[in-house]
């Protein structure tokens, strides 16, 4: 039987922090950031800590009420946000909030909007086996498909089988076809990418793998797979192919 996760918070589990502080160092990640949804942090850190040894210097979260103690209140379904978060952050942080969201082309274009010139999005949601846990499961194709189609930089991508151990692999476009094939065990996907000066958020994107425009090769940042345990990362030689 799979782990029983349905019902975990899409906070930031111990097993992921390995894999986000590699990917924000090499990233160069800083300044101020923005989380959707006030972060839990499986250590018992609070978000603002755990984000301020990251080396962010100022750290807000957004959901769409202050119930649970975010600064910001706002619902990502509205068409804009009003200006005084227009390009609030640098980095703009979902760690388990856009598929609960039902309008996800808004919930993109305001992700967008938030977003400083030259940020950085980063995405942390499911992929499979997560049933009911939002109103979506994202296919890695409409991040790949929509972040081109914008004008961003996709730099990062990144598969997460979870587990008694959570084993990361980089995810490319079409590594897993169109049919998935994927075992029972539930997973998620991590990527990130940035705003270019250029960037948009309003082209509605065909689906590479059907379209006569192929999407261009992406530069993401290649890693060996590895697998982590009780939040600590175990050497290759421990990696398991499923």
């Amino acid at each position: 039987m799979p782990p029983r996760v349905a019902s975990e918070p899409m906070g930031i589990a111990k097993n992921f922090i390995p894999c986000l502080i590699d990917s924000f160092q090499a990233h160069g990640l800083g300044g101020s950031i923005l989380t959707l949804g006030r972060q839990d942090i499986e250590t018992g850190e609070s978000p603002e800590s755990f984000f301020r040894g990251l080396g962010f210097s100022k750290v807000e979260s957004l959901d769409i009420s202050k119930s649970e103690g975010a600064d910001i209140a706002f619902d990502l379904n509205q068409q804009s946000p009003p200006e005084n978060l227009r390009c609030r952050c640098d980095v703009l942080f979902d760690g388990g909030t856009l598929e609960h969201v039902f309008h996800v082309p808004n919930a993109l274009a305001n992700c967008s909007d938030m977003i400083r010139p030259d940020g950085w999005f980063v995405h942390l949601g499911p992929l499979d086996n997560w049933v009911d846990h939002g109103f979506y499961q994202f296919s890695p194709t409409i991040w790949f498909d929509w972040f081109m189609a914008n004008n961003w930089d996709v730099t990062e991508s990144t598969m997460i089988k979870m587990g008694r151990e959570w084993s990361f692999s980089v995810l490319p476009p079409g590594k897993l076809g169109t049919a998935g094939e994927m075992d029972k065990a539930p997973y998620m996907h991590y990527l990130v990418a940035r705003k270019l000066s250029h960037a948009t958020a309003n082209a509605i994107p065909m689906q590479a793998y059907y379209s006569t425009t192929h999407r261009p090769p992406l530069r993401l940042r290649e890693f060996s797979p590895f697998v982590v345990a009780n939040g600590k990362k175990k050497s290759r030689s421990w990696f398991r192919r499923s």
